[in-house]
């Protein structure tokens, strides 16, 4: 099986020297994760601390249960983990090493890296060579031609098979500066097979799955990623395509709009489905579903019985997509310790940011407005709320946020305590001192005795969300409070629970979402409170059925939901991560914490405190007339519960951007243009979001083209920004939401298929480049340098008058 030479141990064991969790991982299928060094479960036997790697250079693991005699090195490991003898164990390893069998020596002559490359990614060898596999061994790597839409080759595609699990080497790059490709089977001549009319083929991603379905039988092109550009969809004219994405959110919703551009072009129409879990933890990819049991049946059976693409497949998944919560926008030390928090806890970053924001928007509470003009101003409140089942890991992000603000308040409780003490100590001596004014000093015109004041504990964090409870504590706690509920339901139930008079409670909180004065009648005790400036930031979680029980018709219609920021992240299976949250890691948070509440507040003519308004700056100010105008025409397109949504999200977006301007820096005056595009950029994911959300819970007044319109008009604004011509690299750097070419490169085109720019090629002196400039800051009476695409479904005869030079440029 592996030849008759002779391999030398030592020489193997040798050139394995620091290699072995390379080796371990994809010699005997020993997870990467597992040989850092730590304790984790046995592979093999299963428990949760009982294996580990002991020994890095000789590549030794220990197993308490079943390795624990016998286990001195990788050759030992790789026996025991594969389940084969020593001479097997020797030639897998040399094998993946590049050590031939034939003389024992690493000689790049005798090494088959391709062969190396089929064991470590695998996928059958003959059928590598099938997609005109080579093997470099000066480069000890092994590379495939890559072609264009015309079938020539335009680029290479290279894997080195030694390369650190999970690296981008491994994975396989394209050749620097090259456009991308497909991949394609040979035929007996070398010469590529491309897709005929009559035919059907496979579309699947990268070389490696094509490969292995080729191997079935099959006629495979492999894409250079998981998504299907326009410029390829003529190779299909009259073909029967089959696109087998791998088995993840993503890669699915991406094969449904593949699917959409193919269709009317090509024959027929399908999207398979692998036989593996979704977003699972043990692979997904063609490959994997071939290592299970049966898996080969299993794949068959998903290929022939895949279902004919519609337009209702397209809308079904991709309406509603989940947008990451846009955290790299944010200023430190936000950004960091969400990253860092999200990371250790192993949840969605969303789970983490919310509450956050709300904690750090109580804190400056009262002490700070944005004044966008003289007769408009923002608090900064906050009510944030995130949507998720049991179990999704809202609750120990939550706690991990709100526990910043408790820590404060713990502190201030324990002075608060001994000021106590003092109080009742100086009590005492007042009664002393009263009773004897009482005796002599009164008679001799003495003034009495000053009467000590009961200390004040500021309590920061409120869970009893009655109007009367709040309003006693806001009168302690001028400056505002925070209301975190861990599970908001009960806050949502508790709306004029004990009164007969419904709506009385949430016109009172409506009125605190402004800031608003809130005035109190009980009926014993202190019988009137008035707090001038009430402000309540609110966060927590909820799980989506009492969301949509709780809110019901009432209170979209009071407009409680429009003031509520939402957030549903997709739930997703845990999985643990060593990633932890230090004390170092939490130092720059809890002192911005600190920062926040020692700002103090005004006083007005009375002596009543009052924010301190903070204007923009003069920048910032046209930022916002362009953002309030552009934001309104996006509301004039849409009705019923989001275009209430969107009023409020206006207000939002000025908050947000004063929150993020004092965590930059506390003792700010002006809201400058920076932190104000923060705030927009937040405000905008949120009404993504709440759109997302709303048609989850049924809610109506937006339209797939709305949304649409909404998505170009904001690009167009940026590319505004950024003086009217930007390339589709520009995009794919600043605007998260298109972090593919691919994705940069689509919207470009919708912008240019609805007249709003086009593109042109520049000279540079060297290889030209593609840029797009917007329509009104072109020469309109100019005809384009670069043709637009042609709309194959509506013209399959039409050919592409596109020169092969401008086609590699804009690839590249």
């Amino acid at each position: 099986m592996h030849g008759s030479g002779r391999i030398d141990a030592q020489t193997v064991k040798q050139a394995a020297r620091e290699q072995w969790p390379a080796i371990l991982s994809q010699v005997a299928s020993i997870p990467s994760t597992h040989l850092d060094g730590k304790q984790h479960g046995c592979p093999l036997c299963g428990g949760k601390d009982r294996f580990r790697l002991i020994d890095l250079n000789a590549g030794a693991v220990l197993c308490n249960q079943c390795f624990n005699k016998g286990n001195g090195d990788g050759l030992a490991a790789v026996m025991h983990f594969r389940g084969v003898d020593f001479p097997e164990a020797l030639h897998l390893v040399a094998e993946y090493l590049g050590i031939s069998p034939a003389n024992g020596n690493r000689d790049p002559v005798e090494q088959d890296w391709i062969g190396r490359m089929a064991t470590v990614k695998s996928c059958p060898r003959q059928s590598l060579a099938v997609y005109g596999a080579e093997g470099q061994s000066t480069r000890k790597a092994v590379s495939f031609p890559v072609y264009a839409p015309d079938g020539r080759q335009c680029s290479t595609f290279t894997v080195w098979p030694l390369a650190k699990p999970g690296s981008k080497e491994l994975k396989g790059k394209l050749a620097h500066g090259k456009p991308s490709g497909v991949f394609l089977p040979h035929g007996d001549d070398r010469e590529p097979i491309v897709p005929r009319p009559g035919t059907t083929w496979l579309v699947v991603e990268g070389v490696k799955d094509a490969a292995a379905l080729h191997d079935l039988g099959y006629f495979v092109m492999g894409m250079n990623g998981d998504n299907f550009p326009q410029k390829f969809v003529r190779m299909f004219r009259g073909v029967h395509v089959l696109i087998v994405p791998d088995r993840t959110t993503c890669a699915e919703a991406k094969a449904q709009e593949s699917a959409s551009r193919l269709s009317g072009v090509a024959a027929s129409v399908k999207v398979a489905s692998l036989p593996l879990p979704l977003d699972g933890s043990k692979g997904d990819d063609t490959r994997d579903a071939l290592k299970q049991a049966d898996g080969e049946s299993l794949l068959r059976e998903a290929i022939e019985n895949a279902p004919a693409w519609t337009s209702n497949s397209r809308a079904k998944n991709t309406i509603g997509e989940f947008v990451p919560f846009p955290v790299e926008t944010l200023p430190e030390p936000l950004r960091g310790f969400i990253s860092k928090g999200a990371a250790a806890l192993g949840c969605d970053s969303a789970y983490l940011a919310l509450p956050l924001l709300a904690v750090l928007a109580s804190a400056i509470g009262n002490t700070r407005r944005i004044r966008i003009k003289g007769c408009w101003h923002e608090p900064c409140i906050i009510w944030a709320v995130v949507i998720g089942e049991s179990g999704t890991l809202k609750s120990p992000a939550f706690d991990l946020s709100v526990a910043l603000l408790r820590k404060r308040q713990t502190i201030a409780y324990r002075e608060y305590e001994e000021r106590l003490v003092r109080y009742e100590q100086d009590e005492q001596l007042y009664e002393a001192d009263f009773l004897e004014w009482k005796r002599k000093g009164r008679k001799n015109g003495e003034p009495p005795p000053e009467k000590p004041a009961p200390p004040l504990w500021e309590q920061m964090v409120a869970e009893d969300t009655t109007i009367e409870a709040l309003a006693e504590l806001l009168g302690d706690q001028p400056r505002g409070l925070l209301v975190a509920r861990d599970e908001l339901s009960g806050w949502l139930a508790s709306f004029d629970a004990y009164k007969k008079t419904k709506g009385a409670d949430v016109s009172h909180w409506l009125s605190m979402h402004r800031g608003g004065e809130l005035l109190v009648n009980r009926k014993g005790g202190r019988k009137r409170i008035r707090i001038a400036s009430a402000s309540v930031s609110v966060c927590g979680g909820i799980q989506p059925t009492r969301l949509a029980s709780l809110l019901g018709t009432e209170h979209f219609e009071n407009g409680l939901a429009a003031r509520l920021l939402l957030a549903k992240p997709p739930r997703k299976p845990k999985r643990w991560t060593d990633d932890d949250l230090t004390p170092c890691d939490r130092e720059p948070i809890e002192r911005l914490i600190d920062q926040l509440l020692s700002l103090s507040m005004s006083e007005d003519e009375y002596g009543e405190q009052q924010p301190i308004n903070i204007p923009l700056t003069s920048e910032a100010e046209q930022r916002w007339i362009s953002f309030y105008n552009a934001h309104n025409e996006e509301q004039n397109d849409l009705s019923g519960e989001l275009a209430a949504a969107w009023s409020k999200l206006e207000g939002y977006a000025a908050r947000l951007a004063l929150l993020c301007e004092l965590v930059s820096n506390p003792g700010s005056e002006v809201v400058g243009v920076d932190n104000l595009n923060v705030g927009i950029s937040l405000a905008r994911w949120f009404a993504d979001e709440a759109a997302r959300i709303y048609g989850d819970l049924g809610g109506s007044g937006d339209s797939e083209a709305a949304r649409e319109k909404r998505a170009l008009d904001r690009v167009s604004d940026w590319i505004s920004k950024q003086g009217g011509e930007v390339t589709a690299r520009d995009v794919q750097r600043n605007l998260s939401q298109y972090s593919t070419a691919r994705e940069a490169e689509a919207v470009l085109d919708r912008l240019a298929s609805t007249g709003l720019g086009k593109w042109e090629v520049r000279e540079t002196g060297g290889r030209p480049a593609t840029v797009f400039c917007l329509a009104d800051m072109t020469d309109t009476d100019t005809t384009p340098e670069y043709p637009p695409e042609i709309d194959l479904a509506s013209s399959v005869s039409t050919e592409s008058t596109v020169s092969s030079t401008e086609q590699e440029v804009r690839s590249s």
